[in-house]
């Protein structure tokens, strides 16, 4: 990278990375007064590798990264700490679309093609939710057996210290992770282990719809994708044609309605407070 900024940056602006044009376009509209500047990295892998990338050339500029939790850890305790120094914000909900399952919003939304009311709404995605129960608790499980495979895995760092092939074999012979992962999947994997941890995951998928916490818990992509083919379908045109206009239709509502969710108030302050 030269020394002059990259094009796609605005030195006059914080610069926020996505993964895709929904994000963009539904943060676009429901923080319409800041000075953010948003980029569409086509994916989480892109999103890491832009702001590592600004890190390491110590741009002269603010970048941050709003990307999706995708059953990983959220960050949103960190927020309010004046001592974190990450970059990439992840909140509780499990996708950025989590946030667009306003029933209220939809309902007023010009996108709304049939009218629909917010109690109809509500129902559909609801029933959707029960239908993907099965598919969040196999996603889990697949999420938490990876995590468990990934576990103590050696840090970057580790890696400074090998100096010729004799040491990297050494490296990796003595590597702990290295040592365990094999065995240790092969218990994970065994089918009296998978219908246990399957069992119990179910339970909690369950206790998400019984207590509402599916809005968060579910995947929003599938939920908003599912009720956006629900309402915007008139006459066999879909009105709005994107899913990115709706969610930028929604946004709109919740912003004048002063609706934005307590999340991403909290992590526009952040942002806000971190640019100065």
């Amino acid at each position: 990278m030269s020394s002059k900024l990259p094009a796609f940056y605005n030195d006059s602006a914080v610069n926020i990375w996505v993964e895709d044009a929904l994000t963009r376009d539904y943060l676009t509209a429901i923080w319409p007064r800041d000075n953010f500047h948003y980029i569409v990295a086509g994916g989480l892998a892109g999103v890491k590798a832009m702001v590592k990338q600004a890190a390491e050339e110590k741009l002269p500029i603010k970048v941050f990264a709003i990307v999706d939790r995708d059953l990983g850890k959220h960050n949103e305790d960190k927020w309010d700490d004046s001592q974190w120094a990450g970059v990439e914000y992840r909140a509780r909900v499990l996708e950025v679309e989590n946030f667009l399952l306003d029933a209220q919003a939809i309902a007023e939304a010009p996108g709304n093609a049939i009218r629909m009311d917010a109690t109809e709404i509500e129902k559909r995605m609801l029933n959707k939710a029960r239908e993907l129960k099965w598919w969040m608790t196999y996603k889990r499980v697949l999420s938490d057996i990876n995590g468990k495979r990934n576990e103590g895995f050696p840090s970057d760092q580790m890696g400074y210290q090998v100096k010729n092939e004799d040491e990297a074999v050494n490296m990796l012979r003595e590597c702990i992770w290295v040592k365990q992962t094999y065995p240790k999947m092969g218990d994970e994997i065994q089918e009296a282990a998978l219908r246990i941890r399957v069992q119990r995951v179910f339970q909690e998928v369950e206790r998400w719809l019984n207590r509402d916490d599916w809005k968060e818990q579910f995947s929003g992509k599938e939920l908003f994708k599912f009720i956006y083919g629900q309402v915007s379908s008139a006459s066999g045109v879909r009105i709005p044609a994107t899913t990115e206009a709706l969610a930028a239709e929604i946004g709109r509502i919740q912003f004048d309605k002063k609706r934005v969710p307590p999340s991403l108030d909290k992590l526009r302050a952040s942002i806000l407070r971190r640019s100065k």
